[in-house]
């Protein structure tokens, strides 16, 4: 480190002032060592350099030196340099500026330049003493910063998303072009502006509605959490409804602290609405082909019903037995029957119980009753278990008779009972067995058997108790068998 140029005091002078001129030189020493800037002395117009220690950061100058701004400011910088020198000396003010400046080692840093004027016994300016600082690091951190800043805000204001900025109070900080647009859509409003909305709440703006709830909400929870969080929303109505996906990401001070949101709303209306027709013709198509399926079902079953009919007119010996399967297959066709004419929803249950009941053989008259209003549907997977069921009530019910009175029909009921839906057969004269329990499977046969294997895990409850002189069979039925209307 070069030493600052001696001070030779005047002969005569007196020993003590030149020993507090000794004191001062080398406490000015002390603190040069003791500092990192760059020390200078400058003549009065700026045109010499008469000393600079440059503490490693620039090149030391012993000598007085002309020139030196060539040597130490970068040609483009240097009219800045000048015109900010030229109003210091003009005012004799101090000089103080953030430049950049060639380091020692050839590389261009930057420096922060403080510099003030010195007088002489006639108060004129006779040098300029400063220091200068190496703030290389911090000027290129916030260099870099400024340009990612520009980068993000190029970024946003070209973004076709919606991005937005809120205080902790909720109140808007920051709203892109984006933003801007789609508010004055929403409030119906072209001449609204940045300005009209800063500082404003979404609620104010929107009224307290579904989508200033849920983005309210969603905003508390990020708050209080500190996480990253998304949803979606729709807004709109009268045919204007859209559909938005909404990112909230917390904004954290340098204590880590979280001082408001930072969110991006994406329009997903077009994407919704062609995934909904994708899956609606999705949807078409499978029912059309279940609709071609159950078709050749039904074709195949009927046809065997033909084949068992002239088994029947063959041998009349097993009509009993065969009438039974005949009965079944009759159901079985029927549902597919049914099914066929569905458009992607389930089975009526009130046309399959009449399919059923048309199918029925016995001497007993049949009597089918439907209350049920409003089609009740069940669904697709259970439609044919529970017209076997049915089928199988009926077909004991007429076979179990103690004596056909035709005046005393087989009476088959649809009524609702709230979310249910009751299928009721009642037969008499009729008894059951003693001991009769279906609940706990006691003095069933074999028909009975199968309908706890027929019957629905879900959705499907079935009692049959006595009643003075007649047997009364009642299948519930809810959900998921029964679909929801």
């Amino acid at each position: 480190m070069a030493d600052p140029p001696a001070i030779v005091p005047f002969i005569g002078q007196p020993d003590e002032a030149n020993k507090a001129l000794d004191l001062a030189q080398r406490r000015f020493r002390a603190l040069r060592e003791a500092s990192t800037d760059a020390a200078y002395e400058i003549s009065a117009d700026w045109s010499e350099m008469r000393f600079l220690d440059g503490g490693g950061f620039i090149a030391d100058v012993t000598v007085p030196t002309r020139g030196w701004l060539e040597r130490y400011v970068p040609q483009d910088e240097l009219p800045r340099v000048l015109a900010r020198i030229g109003e210091s000396v003009r005012a004799g003010i101090r000089f103080d500026l953030e430049h950049r400046v060639i380091r020692e080692d050839g590389s261009v840093g930057w420096t922060h330049s403080r510099a003030v004027p010195t007088l002489d016994d006639a108060g004129r300016v006779a040098t300029w003493v400063g220091l200068a600082t190496d703030i290389t690091a911090r000027k290129e951190a916030e260099l870099a910063l400024r340009a990612s800043e520009e980068q993000l805000r190029a970024v946003a204001e070209h973004n076709l998303d919606g991005i937005f900025s809120i205080d902790r109070n909720h109140a808007i900080r920051y709203l892109n072009p984006a933003t801007v647009g789609w508010m004055r859509r929403t409030m119906d409003a072209p001449g609204l502006q940045l300005p009209h909305l800063l500082g404003r709440h979404l609620w104010d703006l929107l009224g307290d509605g579904p989508l200033s709830r849920s983005c309210r909400a969603l905003s508390e929870q990020v708050m209080a959490g500190g996480r990253t969080l998304s949803a979606e929303h729709a807004t709109g109505a009268d045919g204007r409804t859209r559909d938005l996906i909404t990112l909230h990401v917390p904004i954290r001070d340098m204590h880590g602290e979280v001082t408001g949101v930072l969110g991006i709303a994406r329009d997903v209306t077009r994407r919704v609405r062609e995934e909904k027709a994708r899956v609606a013709q999705a949807q078409a198509q499978r029912d059309a082909l279940v609709r071609e399926v159950h078709h050749r079902i039904k074709n195949h079953l009927q046809g065997m019903l033909g084949l068992l009919h002239l088994q029947l007119a063959r041998n009349p010996g097993v009509a009993g037995p065969l009438s039974e399967v005949m009965a079944q297959v009759h159901a079985i066709a029927g549902i597919y029957g049914l099914e066929e004419q569905t458009e992607g929803g389930g089975v009526d249950l009130g046309r399959t119980t009449a399919l059923v009941v048309q199918g029925a053989v016995g001497a007993a008259a049949l009597c089918c009753d439907n209350a049920l209003g409003a089609p009740v549907l069940l669904a697709q997977a259970d439609a044919v278990p529970i017209a076997l069921v049915i089928n199988e009530l009926v077909t004991n019910a007429v076979k179990h008779l103690a004596r056909v009175e035709l005046e005393r029909p087989v009476r088959v009921m649809l009524r609702r009972d709230g979310d249910a839906a009751l299928v009721r057969v009642r037969s008499g004269p009729a008894w059951l067995p003693p001991g009769f329990d279906f609940a706990r499977r006691r003095g069933i046969g074999t028909g009975l058997g199968l309908l706890g294997t027929l019957l629905p895990s879900q959705g499907a409850e079935l009692r049959i108790a006595q009643r003075d002189d007649e047997v009364v069979a009642e299948l519930r039925l809810l959900a998921p068998v029964v679909l929801a209307r």
